[in-house]
This record gives C-alpha cells, structure tokens and sequence, in this order.
C-alpha cells in the first residue's frame, strides 16, 4: 500500500519504498535553479514532481537503467502541446506524462503514450508510477537483481 503525499506542503514525499529497494540513504537530486528550467518551460510543477527530482532524480540506476526520467536540460527536445512529458522508453518507443490540466495537482495522475498523440492512464498517481518503475528498473540495475534471487539460497 502506497502513502498518500502529506498535505503539509512543507514535507517531502514519502519516498522509503524506492530508497530501500535501491539502498539509498542520502538525497541525490537536481537542485532549484535546474528544476527552474523545466518550470520556466511548463510554469507550475506537481509538488511529488518537484520532491522525486530533488530528492532522486540524479540516481543513475534508478533512473536510467532501462527505461529514462528526462533530465532538466533534456526537457527542451521533449515539448508537447498538452503533456509534461518526464520519462521516456530507452527506444523511446513510448513516452509518459503528465497533462498540462494535471500540473497544479500535487500527486496527478500520469499517462502513456507511444505516438505522442494518444495518451491512456498509466497509474492514478505520480507516487505510483516512480514507485512502479523503480521496480522495472531494480530488474536492470541493481546488482543482484530478480531473475539471480534463486542463485543466492
């Protein structure tokens, strides 16, 4: 079961499942002045957006293993008209995002897309998806990841 973002807006979002998948113990983000980029680009962000890429977002093998959280200075090449578009298939055979409509939300719902046309709910809420691919990627790049499990009884 997921946490629901404290309401206090001064509170990081509850991040322990993916800090204790991945072994993190100290935050390793982008700081105010990179995240500025991509506000000066889409104007207000989700407050677990904010939380997730300072608190996370420079975690090589959380973030970009298999699938990629965009990095700020990458947000320029990623512009759509009606999605925040943040993490992308390592092919970029599809692409996830936020709806600009959704922006002012502090945990809004996140959507899939593999034509950047047509967009279908991926999970209810920002925490769910990181918390999701944080799995998927823990497949790739932790060192002894879920197909190995067996091989160390």
């Amino acid at each position: 079961m997921l946490k629901d973002v404290n309401n206090d807006s001064d509170s990081m979002t509850d991040f322990s499942i993916i800090k204790k998948l991945f072994g993190i113990t100290e935050p390793n983000g982008f700081i105010e002045n990179e995240i500025q980029v991509v506000k000066d680009i889409f104007g207000e962000l989700p407050k677990v957006f904010i939380d997730y890429y300072t608190e996370l977002g420079k975690i090589e093998n959380l973030n970009h293993t298999q699938d990629l959280l965009i990095v700020p200075e990458r947000f320029q090449y990623y512009k759509h008209d009606d999605y925040l578009i943040f993490y992308s298939e390592n092919q970029k055979a599809c692409v996830w995002g936020i709806h600009k409509n959704d922006l002012s939300k502090p945990d809004p719902p996140v959507y899939m897309s593999e034509n950047e046309k047509d967009w279908y709910l991926e999970t209810e809420s920002l925490t769910e998806f990181f918390t999701a691919m944080a799995f998927l990627q823990a497949g790739f790049g932790l060192q002894f990841p879920g197909n190995t499990f067996y091989e160390l009884e």
